[in-house]
């Protein structure tokens, strides 16, 4: 659940059913303004059974990762939360032969690039143009393991990446990650 940067009293929830919901705060209407494939889990039963699984708005669009069909998503949206256009797939690692399971994001407010989340042992790094590459990983790190949750500091010069761990073997952590150029 996210809110709409130019409308305080507006929220919007995806779920793996294929809508996103509109919550208003004010009159208490809630609503569906996009019902749309891209939300739903991938049919291939060899990727993880989630869809959307997170979401936030920036820069006038609603942003979302989903799990099992290894995408990240937006659409144009406007004050009210409404889409303004078609989603567009921003970054995709589906159809790679190792499965990336992306699960939550946040912005770098100065690039706009976005940093995402990676089941298993990254964060990748998206750029404008889409451009994918894994930003850090485990071996970088030490114990950065199912990297599961993040937020880049407001001067843009870390993020700190919240990790699971690994279920009967280490707890999980948290870990500052410094972004390179930032200083």
């Amino acid at each position: 659940m996210c809110g709409v940067e130019e409308n305080p009293h507006i929220l919007l929830s995806v779920d793996s059913h294929a809508k996103v919901w509109r919550i208003d705060t004010k009159t208490g209407n809630v609503d569906a303004p996009l019902e749309h494939a891209s939300l739903k889990p991938s049919e291939n039963a060899e990727r993880v059974p989630i869809g959307a699984n997170r979401a936030k708005t920036f820069g006038g669009y609603l942003y979302w990762t989903n799990s099992g069909r290894e995408t990240f998503c937006r659409v144009k949206i406007d004050a009210e939360g409404t889409p303004q256009g078609e989603v567009e797939v921003v970054a995709s690692n589906e159809g790679a032969g190792k499965m990336v399971a992306y699960d939550d994001f946040d912005f770098d407010r100065n690039t706009g690039w976005a940093y995402l989340t990676q089941h298993g042992n990254a964060v990748h790094k998206v750029d404008k143009e889409g451009e994918l590459e894994v930003f850090a990983s485990s071996g970088d790190y030490g114990m950065f393991e199912e990297p599961t949750a993040l937020a880049v500091s407001r001067d843009g010069k870390r993020m700190f990446v919240a990790c699971a761990g690994k279920l009967g073997e280490f707890k999980g952590n948290v870990v500052e990650v410094e972004i390179p150029g930032k200083a």
